[in-house]
């Protein structure tokens, strides 16, 4: 068996790419919440050396990061994947909390403002 383990997911791997695309052109930003374990400061890494604005993010520091699982099957090619939420699920009541003014629709609008794209 192999294993390799990358940082990524979809909303990573969309951030870096828009970045990649945009080569500076368009700021990127990507918003989530960060676990308490290495896998956070190698996505936190991954991001921000690809151009990517990671200041909007949190950190939770009760959970881990959310992780995912792609398990192939040598012999038949078969997929199979298991997702495990961690940060990105349990961390927002933390970040919800720090905001001086909680997640109103202003302040989803300020962090829309001047966004040539949003990808959810």
């Amino acid at each position: 068996a192999v294993e390799i383990d990358v940082p990524g997911g979809k909303g990573c791997n969309q951030a870096v790419a828009c970045a990649r695309l945009c080569a500076g052109a368009n700021p990127v930003s990507f918003l989530g919440q960060f676990g308490n374990d290495a896998a956070a400061t190698t996505l936190r890494k991954a991001l921000t050396d690809a151009g990517v604005d990671v200041s909007q993010c949190g950190t939770c520091a009760d959970v881990p990061s959310g992780r995912g699982y792609v398990f192939l099957q040598e012999e038949s090619g078969k997929v199979s994947a298991v997702v495990v939420g961690g940060s990105n699920v349990e961390g927002w009541s933390d970040w919800k909390q720090e905001s001086d003014t909680g997640i109103t629709t202003e302040y989803i609008d300020s962090l829309l403002q001047d966004k040539s794209c949003v990808l959810l």
